[in-house]
């Protein structure tokens, strides 16, 4: 590349030898969508790829402008064994950025928001005539991947109003109401079999008020437990109890789930149509996003309907008549229940539609709770908008905000959320939680509400995942421990009792 800033991209040992090189031709003035060589242009970053490992199928590169402006992002599909294949990632103008990047095993129409190799953030400034060297480096993420495994046998683990659901490769675990004993008993899903359906029969779990829904290695969806306005599928009726797992017919292909109390989301396919967002369940506030309100004809339905987003969606999030979709650009969506501004659109409106919110292109991922919400930028940068009762915007303030509000001096790693409280695990390697501490769910020995991330109590050892409960929080070790605090008032700890821990406590998995 004559006369460009020259980037080059290579991998760390861990994975090999993947080396992405490229360079950033610099061209003059003007639009800079406009021809090569025009004056104050900096045109598109091309990558070679050479030696690429067999379990790598797609790269993510991001440019984020220290201007605050819209990341560039973009995915390229690896072949394996490819040896020279140029990439492009985008047209950009003279500037500060800085450059990140993932790797993933997944194919790049079902990334999560997280690789499975992450670089460092590495911050370049692009001046045209001058050229430059920088280098990502990408190393093995310890965080796991939404939907992947977790760590060693615990392969998803999922939260309900009064119980918790843990997937392992043994069959599931279950505690809370639907464990008399207050411990975790074991149960053996025929529907989950891994003789049957292979060592990781499934992929999502996702958990309602009464139950849990879960995605079978297949593309399909198996529900159980108690259905009150049909979140859990056709197939179980209202205020019935199912103690096995239920298809919920129609739905193929689908690799995300999300649930609240009474309302369920997929990415996928239902009966043949084209892969988008589905929905079930209650419609009172149009959070099935179908176009249908309680006003309407229709309030709840217990077989899915389409959202109609017709762009490719890479994750969901849902509050308790909420929902929030995160577009595979860094663009969010939300619909139904608008009431406190937590769709961060600067209005209070309720929509039975999805509607774009003011995040364009900047976001990884995004989290809910009951009546806010939280976004990850591709940066690590959280900004929480909604209801602010107990702080859970966590911006030092007890004010609602209809735009979202950053989260001061935290990069997040992983970021969960519950009904009115946020964790996160931070670059710094801290747990930092904030919102309601009514009974412990903070973790920092006390019930002080908190509007700023406060560490939780020392002595745990660190942590590589969390899980978002309604009134408390779980979290995984490296070494595939589980630890708990907050509400334990339905056993749904696994401790035997129903005594509240104010600091994270080690549980103990049958």
């Amino acid at each position: 590349m004559m006369g460009g800033i020259f980037t080059r991209f290579s991998w760390g040992h861990w994975l090999g030898a993947l080396a992405l090189a490229g360079g950033i031709s610099a061209c003059g003035g003007g639009d800079p969508a406009g021809p090569s060589g025009a004056e104050g242009e900096v045109s598109s970053i091309e990558l070679a790829l050479s030696t690429v490992p067999s379990s790598t199928a797609c790269i993510r590169i991001t440019a984020t402008p220290s201007s605050g402006g819209a990341a560039t992002v973009k995915t390229f599909t690896v072949t394996s064994g490819s040896s020279t294949t140029s990439l492009s990632l985008a047209k950009l103008l003279p500037g500060a950025y800085t450059f990140s990047g993932d790797a993933f095993t997944a194919a790049c129409t079902s990334i999560g928001s997280v690789g499975d190799w992450i670089s460092d953030q590495v911050p370049v400034t692009l001046k045209p005539g001058f050229a430059s060297t920088t280098t990502l480096t990408f190393r093995k993420n310890p965080t796991p991947v939404v939907n992947a495994n977790f760590v060693n046998n615990v392969l998803a683990i999922a939260q309900s109003a009064d119980s918790t659901f843990i997937l392992t490769d043994s069959g599931f675990l279950q505690s809370g109401s639907a464990s008399p004993s207050k411990t975790f008993v074991r149960s053996t899903f025929s529907a989950f079999d891994p003789a049957v359906y292979g060592a990781v029969p499934v992929i999502a779990l996702s958990a309602t008020n009464g139950g849990a829904c879960a995605v079978r290695s297949d593309g399909t969806v198996w529900c159980w437990g108690v259905s009150y306005f049909g979140e859990l599928g056709a197939g179980i009726l209202l205020n019935n109890r199912a103690t096995t797992p239920v298809q919920v017919t129609g739905l193929t292909e689908v690799t995300t789930i999300a649930s609240a109390d009474y309302h369920t989301c997929v990415i996928g396919r239902y009966n043949g149509s084209a892969s988008g967002i589905y929905c079930w369940g209650s419609n009172s506030y149009g959070e099935l996003g179908n176009g249908v309100n309680g006003s309407g004809a229709t309030v709840s339905s217990s077989t899915p309907v389409s959202v109609g987003l017709p762009y490719a969606m890479k994750s969901l999030a849902m509050g308790l008549y909420t929902s929030y979709a995160v577009d595979s650009t860094g663009n969010t969506w939300a619909w139904g229940y608008n009431g406190y501004g937590q769709f961060g659109d600067g209005t209070t409106s309720s929509q039975p539609s999805p509607v774009q919110t003011y995040n364009k292109g900047t976001v990884a991922y995004q989290t809910a709770g009951y009546f806010h919400s939280c976004t990850v930028g591709f940066d690590g940068a959280v900004r929480c908008y909604g209801y602010n009762g107990y702080g859970q915007l966590g911006n030092g303030s007890w004010n609602n905000s209809l735009t979202g509000v950053t989260v001061p001096g935290i990069t997040a790693k992983q970021l969960v959320s519950g009904n009115y409280a946020n964790c996160a695990l931070t670059t710094a390697g801290q747990t930092l939680c904030w919102g309601v501490n009514t009974t412990g769910q903070i973790g920092d020995l006390t019930s002080v509400h908190r509007w700023l991330p406060t560490p939780t109590a020392p002595g745990a050892p660190p942590f590589v995942s969390l899980v978002g409960g309604y009134s408390n929080f779980l979290a995984l070790t490296a070494s595939s421990d589980l630890y708990g605090w907050g509400s334990n008032s339905y056993g749904s700890l696994g401790d035997g009792t129903q005594n509240t821990p104010f600091q994270p406590m080690k549980l103990t998995l049958q």
